[in-house]
């Protein structure tokens, strides 16, 4: 008898303000339905990234995958681990624009933990700091740092948190025969593939500010947790 599977949940959003474009959208079936996840299109934005791979099929455990568009007008959107050490009184706005009085200032000595880089169509680098808050990368007035103990920011600095981990080990929970694509990082390009049934190594996590965990399989790549049986 064929069962009934978990529903996958589609969400569409704005990448710099999280805020979704349109309603979620649900996938239903029967254990083992294949299903591709579309791109929508929306008027004067460019798709990013997603979440998660956008084919698969459905299974036992519910799943969700988030699609993340960007203004046209941005030269290029990126997702970092990095930290801004402020040199001087900066200013902070609501979007990655001066075209707005600045929502307010930060101060000299503080450490800002960062998760996107936006270029504008200036040549601009710009610095998320929180949802809606925005830093104007100068060099005159900050640097930027790989690692920082303490941030100004450590809600923000949770959402995505990379974790490096000692090892453990896991097993590749999919489908029978089928094989899946694992990833140069969270919401990169497709790098390698991995079988089901693969006996594979963790060595770092990550959960973004879906709440998605990853996990990277060490000299693989990055795949998402829910196919990753842990022991």
């Amino acid at each position: 008898m064929t069962k009934t599977a978990e529903p996958l949940w589609i969400y569409y959003r704005n990448i710099a303000t999280g805020a979704m474009l349109t309603g979620p959208k649900e996938v239903t079936g029967t254990i083992g339905t294949p299903y591709e996840v579309p791109r929508l299109s929306f008027d004067q934005l460019r798709y990013v990234d997603a979440s998660g791979p956008l084919a698969g099929f459905l299974g036992n455990h519910g799943q969700s995958v988030a699609l993340f568009y960007r203004p046209q007008t941005w030269q290029d959107c990126q997702r970092v681990c990095l930290y801004l050490q402020i040199l001087a009184t900066t200013a902070v706005y609501q979007e990655p624009s001066q075209n707005r009085p600045p929502l307010r200032e930060v101060a000299e000595g503080s450490i800002w933990a960062t998760h996107l880089r936006v270029t504008t169509s200036q040549g601009q680098f710009w610095y998320q700091i929180a949802e809606n808050q925005w830093i104007s990368f100068d060099a005159e007035q900050m640097k930027l740092l790989d690692h920082a103990e303490q941030v100004a920011n450590p809600s923000y600095a949770r959402h995505n948190p990379l974790q490096e981990m000692n090892q453990s080990n896991a097993v590749i929970d999919f489908l029978p025969g089928q094989k899946l694509d694992t990833y140069d990082q969270p919401y990169g390009m497709p790098d390698r593939q991995v079988s089901d049934g693969d006996f594979v190594t963790i060595d770092k996590k990550l959960t973004d500010d879906l709440d998605v965990t990853w996990g990277h399989i060490k000299n693989v790549g990055w795949l998402n947790d829910i196919y990753l049986k842990h022991f």
